[in-house]
C-alpha cells in the first residue's frame, strides 16, 4: 500500500502559520500532535518506501514557500521517517495533486482539504483529516467514493490497524 500526506494541516502547521515578518517561515509551531509517532508506525507496517508526502504551496513566493517546508521536514526529522525522493512540495493548484499522486502510484491520499481529495483518482482511497471547510462537500464526496474521516492522527492509525483501506 502506498500512502500519501499532506504536510500543513496534516502532518504539521500550514505555511501560512510559520511566517515570519520578513516573508521566511520559522520552525515553529512543530509537527501536529502524534503525527511523528504514526508516521513512525506507518513506515515500521508498511516501510518507509510506501510513504509519501505530497505538498502544495500557492505560486506567490512559491520557491520561499518550497524552502521553507523542506527546512521545516529536515529540523523535525521527517526525512529521517519518509526518504526525501518520496517528498513533492510543489507550487501550484490544489488540484494538481492528482497529477503528482497517478505518477507516484499513490493507494491512500491522507489530506484536510477538499479540493485536494475531490482531485485525486478515482481509485486512491480517501482520508479526510479533520477537515476544516465544505464538510457537506466532504461527506458527499466519502459517501461517493472509497474514504473516511479520521479527526486526529490517533484515528489514522487505527485505519491502517484494522485495514479499513483494503475491503
Amino acid at each position: 500500500m502506498r500512502i500519501a500526506f499532506d504536510l500543513g494541516g496534516v502532518i504539521g502547521p500550514r505555511y501560512t502559520e510559520r511566517q515570519l515578518p520578513d516573508g521566511t517561515f520559522g520552525m515553529l509551531p512543530g509537527p501536529n500532535v502524534g503525527s511523528i509517532e504514526v508516521l513512525r508506525w506507518c513506515a515500521q507496517r508498511f516501510s518507509p518506501s510506501n510513504l509519501f508526502i505530497i505538498s502544495r504551496v500557492s505560486r506567490d513566493n512559491g520557491q520561499t514557500k518550497i524552502d521553507g517546508n523542506w527546512a521545516w521536514l529536515r529540523h523535525w526529522g521527517i526525512t529521517d521517517i519518509i526518504p526525501e525522493p518520496n517528498i513533492v512540495v510543489f507550487a501550484g493548484e490544489k488540484e494538481d495533486k492528482k497529477g503528482y499522486a497517478e505518477k507516484l502510484a499513490i493507494d491512500v491520499m491522507v489530506d484536510d482539504s477538499y479540493e485536494c481529495l475531490a482531485s485525486m483518482p478515482n481509485n486512491v482511497y480517501l482520508v479526510a483529516f479533520l477537515p476544516q471547510t465544505k464538510i457537506p462537500e466532504v461527506w458527499a464526496l466519502l459517501k461517493s467514493r472509497k474514504g473516511i474521516i479520521a479527526l486526529d492522527w490517533g484515528a489514522i492509525r487505527e485505519i491502517f490497524r484494522h485495514s479499513y483501506i483494503e475491503g
